[in-house]
């Protein structure tokens, strides 16, 4: 027992529902314990805190609906094109249709509007994209400092910059072209975009509005993949925030206010026996630290069941390595989903898609 909106009530229900599940026959998922599944009768289940989503055929969601009932007071909603069944439902606040050709899933467009809400942008020009790369400030000799950047720093933000861009094949070439440099990653500061020096800092309420509107956006990135790199952006500058950093949540905004909506159609299929995952990296795309970024969609048929966009930790010295690294960040996500298929008693293979072909030889030369 324990009360609720204590430490371990949680825990407690999460054991409580996956007894009852378990005596009822279901399976519980070994790569995520949010799932269950009855191989008998073919009902898959999904639980998020006490909300329950159950896919199966209908004559067996009685039983799993009888299995909950008789322990806990619910409220049940089919989902479906029948008499009985509702045409549009919310599970976790995202919006599913049923329609003659398949299922949609909308993002919470709530989300958007307050977006544009509290950053003021109701009468607002619509931007037509959600971002743009930002540039490095250039001289004659590398990188041009901020004003509060120390000699050192400056030396080492400038020469790491330098060597990235030189046609480098390893790490000693890029040691060699750097001598009596410290080649700790943590050693290295990031580097000044124009106009940095002469950034200020948002007030404290400012900077509350910046990561309150930046958490929402992060929140509504995994389904909304068209501002997902600008949203990683702007996850970035969270502390410190400065004025540059708030003009680009806006111009998201000024986005949203043009797309407030985004729709993923999920079309009837036949059964695909494999996952499809199509990877891409944007090499040094990051101007201020050089790091590159790793994309990818992960396919199931013709569907496109998650995207995402993720900073790479390290800095790469090639395009061949930013690569090699959204390989492998695709890969992981890959084994990922081919493992919650499993819990849900599906055997799906993998593919893996890069269009650089130097990444993909040294692959399949590790194999």
């Amino acid at each position: 027992m324990s009360m609720y909106g204590t430490w371990d009530a949680a825990l407690n229900w999460a054991l409580e529902y996956g007894d009852t599940l378990r005596a009822a026959g279901y399976v519980q998922g070994k790569a995520n314990p949010c799932l269950f599944y009855k191989k008998a009768n073919g009902v898959a289940i999904m639980v998020h805190g006490d909300d329950f989503v159950a896919v199966g055929p209908e004559a067996h969601l009685i039983e799993t609906r009888k299995t909950l009932e008789d322990k806990y007071k619910i409220k049940v909603e089919k989902l479906g094109c029948g008499s009985e069944c509702k045409s549009e439902m919310r599970i976790l606040n995202k919006v599913v249709r049923a329609t003659d050709s398949g299922i949609t899933l909308e993002a919470d467009p709530r989300h958007a509007e307050l977006v544009i809400k509290e950053l003021d942008l109701t009468t607002a020009k619509v931007s037509a994209v959600p971002g743009s790369k930002e540039e490095v400030s250039r001289m004659p000799g590398g990188v041009k400092p901020p004003t509060t950047t120390t000699a050192t720093s400056t030396s080492r933000n400038s020469q790491a910059r330098i060597a990235v861009e030189k046609d480098i094949d390893s790490v000693d070439d890029a040691r060699k072209s750097v001598p009596n440099d410290n080649w700790d990653i943590d050693a290295y500061d990031e580097v000044a975009l124009e106009g940095d020096q002469f950034e200020e800092e948002l007030d404290a309420a400012g900077a509350r509005m910046y990561r309150g509107v930046a958490a929402r956006l992060n929140y509504m990135a995994p389904d909304r993949p068209d501002i997902a790199y600008a949203v990683k952006e702007a996850a970035r500058n969270m502390s410190p925030t400065k004025v540059s950093d708030l003009r680009r949540l806006r111009k998201i905004g000024k986005y949203l206010l043009g797309q407030p909506r985004f729709v993923s159609e999920f079309k009837y299929q036949s059964m695909p026996s494999k996952t499809t995952t199509f990877t891409d990296s944007d090499w040094a795309g990051c101007g201020r630290s050089a790091k590159s970024t790793s994309g990818g969609a992960v396919c199931l048929g013709e569907h496109v069941i998650k995207t995402y966009c993720k900073q790479q930790k390290v800095i790469a010295l090639s395009s061949v390595e930013a690569e090699l690294y959204a390989m492998v960040a695709a890969s992981a996500e890959t084994l990922a989903l081919q493992a919650y298929a499993k819990d849900l008693g599906l055997d799906l293979d993998c593919e893996l898609y890069c269009d650089s072909a130097a990444a993909l030889g040294l692959a399949q030369r590790a194999r």
